[in-house]
């Protein structure tokens, strides 16, 4: 019997086949054994299918042929249960032989027969569910698959006979989110799985242990969490170690090996990483053809290639195609063939053979795609022909790369500049595409970090072709490239809240998302909570893993259901609006300029954005330079100074402050309209611990130390300053929300502590929340000049918060607040009888124009690349505050109140709120002592979001003034009467 080939319509193979054959080994069971003809009865169908082995490939034929005439007299005598499993086995026969299409076709058939004779619930129907899921997985569908996977584990669970094969399952779903680089949700079932495994009393689970525990391993060298893989890999090495040396175990083993080359290449460590080839090598040499031997190969060759060993590179490349092709044979094309394809790309890449190199990369995105043909060395597929997508983003990430450089080598080749520009523009595409598959965010978080190069390199591709062809284009699309990867989750989070009361989604199922969410997100806060413990409970973890993962299962579920019955939702919640410099500047007056930063790990620059105008400036730091001069700015003003401060103190600050302004500003700013006052900054990295208005404009005097506003030429005078995530957040937030009643203007908490001791700061300190003397004092006045509501000491409790925040329109803590720097998500924010940590922020909806953050350390937290800072203000943004004003270290509590008030009693007056806050910074530096006008006390709050005014029904400033001048002229009319009367 032939076996069709299907060509190019084969996708992925997984990645983990020699896996799943055990999974058919339990599946399947030992089925058929001998024909007993006449006398054939259902129970006679178990018996005699018992000596069938479908993991057989090289008999495949006869068996296939034994299957197909004991199938006909199962349905003879109407077996129908015995029918589906003996259709199982000839799919897995097919499956085994890579005739995917067929083997779904046959499971297709097989869950036909179950919903026709009432047999959903057998165990043979979820087995042909996992067929069918693995026969998808193996086209490319991974959203298919893991969905029919999850459907067949639901199953098993309620039948509970088979706890292996439910395990398997688990371990499959895992390896299928691995696949499209899932790696949270991917660890979750790896670990459940492995759960289950250990659960089993009689049979051997060593193995399928150690296979998980590699797997996992897998995922966080995915992560780039490389202790925590280097850990795994070592505890799957330890079990291997023990088992029998046969190739069952060791094929296992070498990918073990395989991983720990991959973890001390990216380390350095030549040593180990050629001690661990070695270990794989020799499994390979005395087992000739293991499957996936071409992944091992790739890894050596790519590990040589970056030592510069080039024959030893070529060697193992050249292997790794030879295994590739031979074990796809089948497939005109296939991922794994185009992997080793864009392998050979990259070793003539280093060897300088630049057209040998992109006729290689061409092979492989013609094996990676469906009907693409490369008319030219260059040419690209479309988004919808490829076929595997993180394989495509790996192999055109690498092309691009290398029209760049060769760009460069021919002293900037426009041609070349050009189709590395259309490249990367089409990354990026398939970038929005992959990013539409993660409903985690900390798989968001992944992938924004792992796709940041892609980012920085088109934006050198652009600003190349721009200093050649001098097209403002050009300029223009280096701007979206650097703003393509800048808090990409936050706006997403942002948009899905603001999608769900469009959509026209029933409040029941909202309701029930919302449930949900909020239930998943107090679990997770409960794990993370144990995990920090002193003395940890294993148990406890457990129960609280197990919460998590069920709930994320079930948020997963009506996420998806969402998206699947509102259309309109899952656009509005992608957000696929293309943003344009003209968006842009729409948010900006003739008195503003944006100014957005990319910082790369090669170059960086800084975007200035007016009306009119777009400008770029490179920064002349490099980005180790420039993290280490913000943390010397950081560490002399985020503390008090020193009674005896130090005069080489002083001038290594005013030092730094003028070289960064130099390095990140001066050229710019040079070349701004005069009449521009207002500066938005959009920062990246390391600026983003950075408060703007303290770098000075000029150097300063050196022989004495003098904070004083007219001693230094802080940015602080001649700007206000705000702050945004990203341009594209900018517009979000501008765009007019839900209106609330005037009344509800402002509320404000101030909560009382348990420590009679008073406390200067608005920090944790050793754990300890010690009582403040001015935020109730501050609340206070607050609520005076506003009216609303002020919550004093026991009134301002948390219960009284979730109650009442989301109803007005200013919501202001005045309180204490702790950084965790083991898990930002317990970042919190303190009131009189609890708190709320950022994770649990979450759960509420605030409808506020405006949140103040009176506490320390709200606008710092743990930096993740191409998202931003996780902190409690971006916590606060993502719960509906569309304006923040937050602190950028520890805050002094009387410098504070005193701040706070001013700020107020300018938004009173009708200003914006970048320029209140200037001007009460101002005002404060004016009036304070000279013991209070060092940096620490006034430079930390900053105001993100939206900056529009605040104060509805107020004067605005202009009548300020004119009621000012009025009751001016008044009073003189009144003088000059009353000296006229003395007279």
């Amino acid at each position: 019997m032939k076996v069709s080939k299907h060509k190019k319509y084969h996708r992925f193979f997984c990645k983990s086949r020699w896996q799943l054959a055990i999974c058919f080994c339990l599946f399947i069971m030992p089925v058929f054994g001998k024909n007993t003809g006449e006398h054939f009865t259902c129970e006679d169908g178990d018996e005699v299918l018992k000596n069938i082995d479908v993991n057989n490939v090289e008999k495949y034929e006869e068996t296939l042929e034994v299957l197909t005439e004991t199938l006909n007299l199962l349905e003879e005598h109407e077996c129908w249960e015995v029918y589906i499993g003996c259709l199982n086995g000839i799919s897995v026969v097919y499956y085994y032989q890579r005739d995917y299409i067929e083997a779904s076709k046959i499971a297709e058939k097989a869950l036909a027969i179950g919903k026709k004779y009432g047999l959903e619930q057998s165990f043979n129907y979820s087995v042909a569910i996992a067929i069918k899921s693995l026969s998808v997985e193996s086209m490319g569908d991974y959203e298919q698959s893991i969905k029919l996977q999850k459907e067949a584990l639901e199953l098993m669970k309620e039948k509970e006979e088979n706890k292996e094969a439910i395990a398997i399952t688990q371990e499959n779903i895992g390896s299928f989110y691995y696949s499209k680089g899932d790696y949270k949700l991917a660890i979750s079932y790896l670990e459940q799985a492995l759960q289950t495994y250990k659960s089993i009393a009689s049979g051997e689970t060593q193995h399928p242990e150690a296979r998980i525990l590699m797997h996992i391993g897998d995922c966080y060298k995915g992560q780039g969490r490389i202790d925590q893989a280097l850990d795994y890999y070592l505890q799957s090495l330890k079990i291997h170690l023990q088992l029998p040396q046969e190739q069952f175990y060791q094929q296992t083993e070498r990918l073990v090996y395989k991983g720990m080359v991959d973890l001390y290449a990216q380390l350095g460590d030549q040593q180990k990483a050629n001690y661990y080839i070695d270990k794989a090598v020799a499994i390979h040499e005395k087992y000739p053809g293991l499957l996936m031997a071409y992944q091992s190969y790739l890894s050596f060759g790519h590990f040589y290639l970056k030592e510069d060993l080039f024959d030893k590179a070529q060697f193992y490349f050249e292997a790794a195609k030879q295994a590739a092709h031979e074990e796809y044979s089948l497939y005109e094309r296939h991922p794994s063939m185009a992997l080793t394809e864009a392998a050979m790309g990259d070793f003539y890449v280093e060897k300088g053979q630049w057209e040998i190199a992109f006729q290689q990369y061409q092979k492989a995105l013609e094996l990676i795609s469906l009907d693409f043909q490369a008319n030219t060395k260059w040419d690209n597929p479309l988004v919808n022909q490829l076929g595997d997508k993180l394989v495509a983003f790996e192999i055109l990430q690498t092309k691009a790369t290398a029209l760049y450089h060769y760009s460069k080598s021919k002293k900037e080749d426009q041609g070349a500049l050009e189709k590395a520009l259309e490249t990367h523009q089409l990354i990026i595409e398939l970038i929005k595409n992959v990013r539409q598959g993660y409903l985690i965010e900390d798989s968001k978080f992944d992938f924004a970090e792992k796709v940041a190069p892609v980012y920085e390199q088109a934006i050198e591709v652009s600003l190349a072709l721009h200093r050649l062809k001098q097209d403002a284009v050009y300029l223009e699309q280096a701007f979206l490239f650097a703003e393509a990867n800048k808090a990409e989750t936050l706006y997403e989070s942002m948009a899905s809240e603001r999608a769900k009361s469009l959509a026209g989604i029933p409040d029941s199922l909202l309701e029930e998302e919302r449930s949900i969410r909020t239930a998943l997100i107090y679990s997770e806060k409960n794990l993370l909570e144990e995990q920090q413990k002193k003395e940890v409970s294993q148990e406890n973890i457990q129960k609280f893993e197990n919460q998590v993962f069920e709930l994320k299962e079930q948020y997963l579920a009506i996420s998806q259901q969402l998206e699947r019955e509102y259309p309109s939702y899952f656009q509005m919640k992608a957000g696929n609006e293309t943003l344009t410099l003209d968006n842009v500047r729409s948010h900006l007056n003739g008195k503003m300029a944006l100014i957005e930063f990319a910082v790369g790990e090669q170059n960086s620059y800084a975007f200035f954005i007016t009306k009119k105008d777009l400008k770029v400036y490179p920064v002349n730091t490099d980005a180790a330079q420039l993290s280490d001069q913000v943390l010397l700015l950081r560490e002399h003003v985020s503390a008090p100074p020193a009674y005896d401060e130090k005069l080489e103190d002083y001038q290594a600050f005013t030092k730094t402050a003028h070289d960064l302004y130099n390095a990140l500003l001066k050229v710019g700013i040079n070349h701004l309209d005069k009449r521009i006052d207002r500066l938005i900054i959009i920062p990246d990295a390391s600026l983003s611990n950075l408060p703007f208005e303290l770098l000075l404009t000029a150097s300063a005097e050196s022989n004495r130390i003098n904070y004083s506003i007219n001693s230094l030429s802080y940015l602080l005078k001649e700007y206000a300053l705000c702050y945004q995530y990203s341009a594209r957040l900018m517009g979000l937030q501008n765009q007019h929300g839900k209106k609330l009643a005037a009344e509800n203007s402002f509320i404000g908490f101030a909560p009382q502590f348990e420590h009679s001791k008073l406390q200067a700061s608005r920090d944790c300190i050793d754990s300890e929340l010690s009582n403040l003397r001015f935020n109730r004092e501050e609340v206070s006045k607050i609520s005076e000049l506003l009216g609303g509501k002020a919550c004093l000491g026991n009134d301002a409790h948390l219960t009284n918060f979730l109650k009442e925040a989301p109803h007005y329109n200013i919501v202001h803590l005045a309180t204490h607040a702790c950084v965790n720097e083991k898990a930002a998500e317990l970042n919190r924010v303190f009131f009189t009888d609890s708190n709320i940590s950022q994770h649990e922020l979450a759960t509420i909806q605030l409808n506020a124009e405006l949140v103040v953050l009176s506490a320390c350390n709200t606008g710092v937290g743990e930096l993740l690349k191409g998202e931003g800072v996780m902190s409690l203000a971006r916590g606060f943004m993502q719960a509906g505050g569309k304006s923040l004003l937050t602190s950028l270290w520890a805050v002094d509590d009387y410098a504070t109140a005193v701040q706070m008030v001013s700020y107020y009693e300018k938004l009173m007056a009708g200003l914006p709120k970048d320029m209140a806050l200037k001007e009460a910074k101002i005002a404060y530096l004016n009036q304070a002592d000279p013991d209070m006008i060092h940096p620490y006390y006034w430079s930390s709050f900053v105001q993100f979001g939206k900056i529009d005014e605040i104060i509805e029904g107020r004067n605005s400033l202009w009548e300020t003034v004119l009621i000012s001048l009025i009751l001016g002229l008044g009073a003189i009319g009144g003088i000059w009467r009353w000296k006229q009367k003395q007279a």
